[in-house]
Order: C-alpha cells, then structure tokens, then sequence
C-alpha cells in the first residue's frame, strides 16, 4: 500500500511545478519576464487559435491580472481544464491536468509569457531585453527584434470600444502562431 502511495505522490507531483521566472524570446535566448502585477486589473476570455507546424489547435484561455498577480487557464474546446499558470511574486506555478494537444505548442509559461509580451507596456519590458533587442509599438502592430534586426515576434492589435486588443501573435523563431478572439470583455 506505501509503494501505491509513495507512485501517486510522485505522479502527482510531475503534473504541478514552481518555474523561476524566465521565459524564452527565442531559442537559447532567456528573458526575465516583467512583474506579474498590472496597476489596473484585465480579465479576459479568448479563443486561442495555434498554428504551428503545418498544424492548428484551439484552446479556450482565461485571464486574470490585476495588483496581485497574473493567472491564465487553458481549456479545450469541449471545456475540459488543459492547464492552469500562475505568476505572482513568489515566482510561476504551473499545473498541468491534461497534455497539450500536439507536441508543437508551447508549453503553458510559454503561453503566458506571450500574453504579457499582448499586454504588459513595453515601457516595463525594455529594462530585460538582451542587449541589442528592441521592442517597438508601431501603430497597430508590436515588434520584437534581436541586435540583427531581424523581426522575432509580431503582435498585431486591433482597436475596440477604446482598448487595444491583440488579435494575432507571431513567433518567427519558435514557429507558432495565435490567433485570439475575445470571448467577453
């Protein structure tokens, strides 16, 4: 009975982690991610179209930032809980229930880093670039360069009832996509 409970425990503990707080811009390339906290609170509920590989999947996402921290669920179409991120102070926590549909996706603090790369100001992501790496708002559109100026990540935003809304997500090195659509405000 011990070695069926000493199993679960150790499964169970491969679904849940605590991550510092870093994420990848691009491949061998880490970026310490902004603090969690935004000043005004964002709650959001998207459709997440990913592309990647020749390949699409959709996920539901909702989330939550405000002064306390950051979280972010991503659900399957058909409801069903995929995996549950979040960031606070004390660094990131990341549950996740089922895998990812196809290996092409990033993993879930990925996910959560781009969402902060939609909606963080880029005012608070210019002190962690690398040297040499630019990001840049340009009208409708949000660029991440590296020191060769070559374009990493794009985000695109649409405007709507007076908010900015990121509406896609391209990222050129890793070799994904998002589409988002808000479900609700």
């Amino acid at each position: 009975m011990m070695r069926y409970l000493m199993c679960l425990l150790l499964l169970l503990g491969g679904c849940s982690s605590r991550q510092g707080v870093e994420a990848f811009i691009a491949p061998n390339v880490p970026l310490s991610l902004p603090a969690p906290t935004l000043a005004e609170p964002l709650t959001r509920q998207q459709l997440l179209l990913a592309s990647a590989q020749g390949k699409q999947y959709q996920l539901l996402t909702a989330l939550e930032a405000g002064p306390q921290g950051i979280t972010l669920v991503g659900l399957m179409p058909t409801g069903a809980r995929l995996f549950k991120v979040r960031y606070d102070r004390s660094g990131i926590h990341s549950e996740r229930l089922l895998p990812l549909p196809g290996s092409a996706l990033p993993p879930p603090a990925q996910v959560l880093a781009d969402v902060m790369l939609c909606y963080w100001p880029v005012a608070d992501w210019q002190p962690r670039l690398p040297a040499g790496w630019q990001l840049k708002d340009e009208g409708d559109v949000r660029r991440l360069t590296n020191p060769a100026g070559e374009l990493v990540t794009e985000i695109r935003y649409h405007t709507w009832q007076g908010q900015r809304e990121p509406v896609s997500l391209t990222q050129h090195r890793f070799g994904y996509a998002l589409t988002l659509e808000s479900l609700a405000p």
